[in-house]
């Protein structure tokens, strides 16, 4: 429900509610309160992945069929803007699928902030329809409503480290330069300043009003505190990024998908041109809902499915024709569902005295719009293609323009890591660990990378650093020489004696002991390399003449090289 903001409705409107109290509060005005014990407690039993799986796929992708359900069902609707539904498909899905086959990053930053107003306008009109049904009308309110969902949804991000180190990582991988710390933490100053400012604004104003008599819909207030709560709570304190995109994901599609329901239950019922779609599935009753919620999770399921598709190519290609679909949704919805249209003020219940519709703006101005998409999008995937990949550069990038995020420092050193940098990773991961020294996490992170960065200089025989490493990495992971025999045992299954070898070089130089020479005897022997495995053997027992293990496994390495 967006562009509210030119709502100038009749003092006396009949009702607060869009349907009833107890549709309103369940599925729109209290959903975030009650999406969050819900989504935890799957969590608990599930786990973040499986949450957001189901919700992104049966929810966020399903949610979009019933704008493209009035987009082209409603005969009406499809006259005034046919241009619009024939060529803004064609476009985008052309755009995506572009992207998506070419392994471009650039459309993931510009759908992330295109669904941050999408999320915001849907949840400022909520605010404008509460408050217009109470005949708080006024064009300041308005904007002070509309000043207050930007900070809300806005700040949150900017100040949340996982959404900014999505953003960055997106922008960097594109090629593009990143601020400067400096800027960031100035960012995030003004983000602070507007949400408090802009809070108390509103608060001051909605107590101006109510002391004049034109109070503000307490609905409203209710509905924007818990959707902020809600946005704050998966944005800076849920622990996983994919659990807090899931959480407010899964409140924004039940408000969603309940606002449209209501909306063509009212088209069907008054307005013939809707088209013979809408009066069909939104004739109302348990068997209409069903089919409705039906076809929604059957659109959702296009997503699972598309994963499944064997042939890369053909998946990289579904993968942009579904990003498409969200693409089109965003669209859709901002001109779709204006309040200030008289069929939608109708169809919500609201009143309509004293209002025109303004003209509907064609031409220059749509275009120009289209320019802050296809702008950005071709100027972020021109940087792409000019820029070679390369995840470690990209995150080291992050953690420059965050210095004092341990999560941003993690990524870089854990990228180094997986690109056989163990050495240059560590700086990284130890700030990560100063930065949060009780994190168990950052903790054995760093013990893991010392004990790969001992491994490389085992490699070339400095087993001084080795050592180093490893006392390093044991005083961070006690349970390390557990783990260093599990890596042995998994190095030899596989077929890596040099590295098993290695592993058992690690294990003495950090815990002494005979045990270790004998293993390494047996792999050597095991591999046919009778001599060394002899050499390992004649050390043990140069130590200890009676070692009884010593003594057995000399004897059969004998007997299996005397064989050959």
């Amino acid at each position: 429900m967006s562009n509210a903001r030119s709502i100038t409705m009749s003092p006396r409107v009949p009702g607060s509610w869009i349907v009833k109290p107890s549709w309103d509060l369940l599925l729109v005005v209290l959903t975030p309160l009650l999406a969050l014990p819900l989504l935890w407690l799957w969590r608990e039993r599930r786990g973040d992945l499986a949450v957001h799986e189901s919700v992104m796929a049966f929810g966020a992708l399903g949610h979009h069929l019933p704008g493209m359900l009035r987009a082209y069902g409603d005969r009406a609707l499809f006259a005034r803007f046919r241009t619009r539904f024939l060529l803004a498909p064609l476009f985008l899905a052309l755009v995506c699928a572009g992207f998506q086959l070419a392994g471009l990053h650039g459309l993931a930053v510009i759908a992330l902030a295109w669904g941050i107003w999408h999320g915001w306008m849907q949840t400022f009109g909520f605010a404008r329809i509460y408050d217009a049904k109470r005949g708080s009308t006024a064009r300041t309110t308005a904007r002070i409503d509309f000043a207050l969902c930007a900070a809300m949804f806005a700040g949150p991000v900017v100040l949340s480290s996982q959404r900014s180190i999505q953003v960055l990582e997106a922008l960097a991988a594109c090629g593009v330069p990143l601020p400067s710390p400096a800027l960031i933490e100035g960012t995030r100053f003004v983000a602070i300043c507007a949400l408090v400012s802009t809070a108390g604004l509103y608060l001051a104003w909605s107590w101006r009003e109510t002391r004049a008599g034109r109070a503000p819909s307490a609905l409203k207030h209710l509905l924007l505190a818990s959707t902020f709560a809600l946005w704050w709570v998966s944005t800076n304190l849920v622990p996983s990024l994919i659990f807090g995109l899931a959480l407010f994901e899964i409140c924004h599609d039940v408000q969603y998908l309940a606002i449209v329901w209501a909306f063509n239950r009212r088209r069907a019922e008054t307005a013939p041109a809707c088209g013979a779609v809408t009066r069909f599935l939104f004739r109302g009753g348990a068997l209409g809902a069903g089919l409705y919620l039906g076809l929604v999770a059957a659109y959702g399921a296009l997503g699972p499915l598309a994963k499944q598709v064997g042939e890369e190519q053909l998946r990289h290609g579904l993968a942009g024709l579904l990003l498409a679909s969200q693409l089109l949704h965003f669209y859709f919805d901002g001109f779709l569902w204006k309040v200030r249209e008289a069929p939608t003020r109708e169809a919500l219940g609201v009143s309509s005295a004293g209002t025109g519709a303004r003209a509907d703006h064609r031409g220059w101005r749509h275009v120009a719009l289209w320019s802050l998409f296809a702008l950005p999008v071709l100027a972020l995937g021109t940087l792409e293609l000019q820029s070679l990949p390369d995840p470690a550069r990209t995150a080291a990038a992050v953690a420059a323009a965050l210095p004092g995020d341990a999560e941003a420092q993690t990524r870089e050193g854990l990228a180094l890591a997986r690109a056989g940098r163990a050495e240059e990773a560590l700086p990284a991961l130890r700030r990560a660990r100063t930065l949060e020294p009780a994190d168990a996490e950052r903790r054995a992170d760093l013990a893991r990378t010392l004990s790969e960065a001992a491994d490389l200089e085992l490699a070339r025989g400095d087993e001084n650093a080795a050592r180093a490493a490893l006392a390093e990495a044991a005083a961070l992971e006690p349970q390390l020489p557990a783990l260093l025999e599990l890596l042995t045992h998994s190095r030899a299954a596989s077929g890596e004696l040099d590295g098993a070898l290695r592993s058992l070089a690690a294990l003495e130089l950090l815990v002494p002991s005979p045990r270790w020479r004998l293993a390494r005897a047996s792999l050597l022997a095991d591999a046919g390399r009778f001599p060394e495995a002899l050499r390992e053997v004649r050390r043990v027992r140069a130590n200890d003449p009676a070692d009884p293990q010593a003594i057995e496994l000399e004897r059969r390495i004998q007997e299996r090289a005397a064989r050959r």
